[in-house]
């Protein structure tokens, strides 16, 4: 078998030249194999994938951080796909274990996104299908892409989980390429960081035109009165505020954290989002 250098490893990782059981631990991985046309191959997958293959009986052997091994070994992969940022550890702990895994790049973005394609079908063997997939989503980005000058965008801050972690999304990351594709434009997009906690005082002085919440499911929405969580952090008089025009939306409606091949389907329901608020 070829051995191929990780760098999150800091390890080569034998690859099956064309794995037949896989474990795909992470919801684009998986989204992207079913869309390369080998559903059949996933032996198990994380408790997270269960949109991407509805009505297929497949184990799931993982949550988002750690792995019931008890069931991976039942499923017997020959192969782990995980991805790196929140899995870094994760695929390091089976790395040492002696499995065969290898952790795909959590994409900074949209190229990337769609570079991880090519990685993930040459990895499994379908390499044809993966630059097919490649430039059927090229096509459609450049064909959803709104076209707008810098100057007049819309600013937009887009809060992900606000009543766990309050995580928005700095210039280093494929959401503000996202709302960029849009036609708006992330209040961090000219910070040079991924995913952190905001400066609330920052956003009020940045004075985004749209506020948009991404809650992880309806509990935690429930949980939560937007009125209370905008008076809360001082933002009364930010100018998405008072001409309310604030989105409390749940992931799986908008799914901005998902970086699989349905990133087309997220920059519209953006972009749909954006003309029903009247910011572009």
């Amino acid at each position: 078998m070829p051995k191929l250098f990780n760098e999150t490893l800091g390890d080569s990782v034998e690859i099956p030249e064309e794995p037949i059981r896989i474990a795909s631990l992470y919801p684009s991985i998986t989204e992207t194999l079913v869309e390369l046309g080998i559903s059949e191959r996933l032996a198990g997958v994380s408790a997270y994938c269960g949109p991407f293959v509805k009505g297929m009986k497949i184990p799931v052997v993982s949550s988002a951080l750690s792995v019931n091994y008890k069931r991976l070994e039942g499923v017997k992969p020959d192969f782990i796909l995980t991805s790196t940022g929140i899995q870094r550890n994760l695929a390091i702990e089976l790395h040492r274990k002696g499995y065969a895994v290898f952790p795909v790049l959590h994409p900074s973005t949209l190229y990337e996104l769609l570079s991880n394609i090519f990685v993930i079908g040459e990895l499994v063997g379908k390499q044809r299908e993966a630059r097919e997939l490649v430039k059927k989503l090229s096509r459609e980005l450049e064909a959803c892409r709104v076209e707008k000058q810098y100057e007049e965008r819309a600013k937009i801050y887009i809060e992900i989980w606000p009543e766990k972690y309050s995580t928005t999304a700095g210039g280093l990351t494929f959401i503000d390429d996202l709302i960029y594709a849009a036609g708006a434009l992330n209040i961090f997009s000219e910070t040079p960081l991924t995913y952190f906690t905001p400066n609330f005082e920052e956003v009020a002085g940045a004075n985004p035109d749209l506020i948009i919440f991404i809650f992880g499911n309806s509990k935690e929405l429930e949980k939560i009165t937007i009125s209370s969580l905008i008076a809360d952090r001082g933002w009364e008089k930010i100018k998405g505020v008072e001409k309310n025009k604030i989105v409390a939306s749940l992931e799986n409606e908008l799914p901005l954290p998902h970086s699989g091949p349905s990133f087309i389907k997220t920059i519209m329901l953006l972009t749909e989002k954006f003309r029903a608020f009247d910011v572009i």
